[in-house]
């Protein structure tokens, strides 16, 4: 939410656009790992959605706002800023997104005591985060390219 707010005067109309739509595609992740695994959808659920939400949404305006910074500095067309804004954003967003999976795997086959409790959560979260990468990478460029008005220049 500060990031947004941060640079709101940026990026003004692809994050209202983007928050509501991606959101629910890693929510969708994150019921359908539940699903699969078979485990209960209780209250440490709920936590697990608020990671995946707070990741997806931070890594959403990451990305938006260094496609508008390409877009405006560089003078480049939407469809290269936001190209160039995923190439260069890819291996930032997996050196956060793996470890995170990597550190949430021993919870979620739950090794431990009173892992039973936590095992939802993990399971959740990874199932949410698993879709980070490929939605944020594919999904949200073209949103932002359909979104976001070329400027026309004045002779």
């Amino acid at each position: 939410m500060v990031l947004s707010c941060l640079k709101s005067h940026y990026v003004y109309l692809p994050c209202a656009c983007l928050a509501p739509l991606t959101r629910h595609l890693y929510l969708s992740g994150l019921v359908y790992m539940l699903y699969i695994s078979g485990l209960p959808l209780g209250a440490t659920v709920v936590i697990g959605a608020l990671v995946v939400v707070a990741a997806t949404v931070n890594e959403g305006v990451l990305l938006m706002t260094f496609a508008e910074d390409l877009r405006k500095l560089n003078n480049l067309p939407t469809v290269d800023a936001a190209v160039t804004a995923v190439k260069i954003r890819l291996r930032p967003r997996l050196m956060t997104t793996i470890p995170i999976i990597m550190g949430l795997i021993p919870l979620a086959l739950n090794i431990e005591e009173g892992g039973d409790m936590l095992q939802p959560l993990a399971v959740g979260a990874i199932g949410g985060l698993h879709m980070l990468v490929p939605v944020a990478s594919f999904l949200m460029p073209c949103l932002y390219v359909i979104f976001t008005r070329e400027q026309k220049a004045v002779a």
